[in-house]
C-alpha cells in the first residue's frame, strides 16, 4: 500500500494519537502524543493524580531497512511506536463506555486489548500494514515494594514502514544528467 507522499515523524504521531482519540472518545480518555520517553515517563509519574484513563503515544526511534551495503540504497525504515495504556487503580475509570459487552463490566484487559486492536488497524500512516509487536506490563515506576501500586499499566508496540528521502550527490534542484 504505497503512501501518496512520505510521512514526517510529526505528522505520523499526530495521525497514531487522532484516531486513538477517537477511537476512545466515549470512555473519557486522554490521548497524549509526547515526542520523547523522559515526558511518557513525566506523565505516567504524573498519573496518581489524574483520574481519566490515559494512553501515551510515543516514537520510539527507527532502523534502516536492509545489510550495510543497502541501507543508504532502499530508503526504507522500520519506524517503532509505543503506546502506553494507563488507569488508576480505584479511581473513577469507565472503558465500558467505549467497549460494550453486552452489560458486562470491561476488564482493563479488554480495553487494553481494544487499544491494540485499534493500533493494528489504523491505515494510510505505513507503506505496509502495522506490524504488531507485542503488549506487555509497565514496568515498575518507583521503589521497590511500592512500584506500580496506585497504576495499572500495559505498553504495546507495532512498526510502521516509512520511506525516507534518498541521498544524492547533486546540488538542491539540480537535474540528474541523462
Amino acid at each position: 500500500m504505497a503512501l501518496p507522499r512520505m510521512v514526517s515523524l510529526k505528522d505520523q504521531a499526530n495521525m497514531i494519537g487522532n484516531y486513538l482519540a477517537t477511537q476512545l472518545a466515549p470512555s473519557g480518555a486522554q490521548v497524549k502524543i509526547l515526542s520523547n520517553q523522559r515526558k511518557m515517563w513525566q506523565f505516567i509519574f504524573d498519573m496518581t493524580t489524574s483520574s481519566k484513563p490515559l494512553v501515551l503515544v510515543c516514537f520510539n526511534g527507527e532502523t534502516s531497512r536492509g545489510g550495510v551495503n543497502q541501507r543508504n540504497t532502499l530508503h526504507r525504515v522500520d519506524r517503532e511506536w509505543i503506546v502506553v495504556v494507563m488507569e488508576g487503580v480505584g479511581f473513577e475509570v469507565d472503558f465500558n463506555k467505549t467497549i460494550p459487552k453486552e452489560g458486562k463490566i470491561v476488564s482493563f484487559y479488554d480495553a487494553c486489548e481494544f487499544i491494540r486492536q485499534s493500533c493494528r488497524q489504523i491505515t494510510s500512516i505505513s507503506e505496509e500494514p502495522v506490524d504488531y509487536v507485542g503488549m506487555k506490563p509497565l514496568p515498575g515506576v518507583a521503589q521497590p515494594n511500592m512500584a506500580n501500586v496506585f497504576l495499572d499499566g500495559y505498553v504495546i508496540t507495532f512498526l510502521t514502514a516509512n520511506d525516507i528521502p534518498a541521498i544524492t550527490n547533486l546540488a538542491p534542484g539540480q537535474d540528474p544528467e541523462e
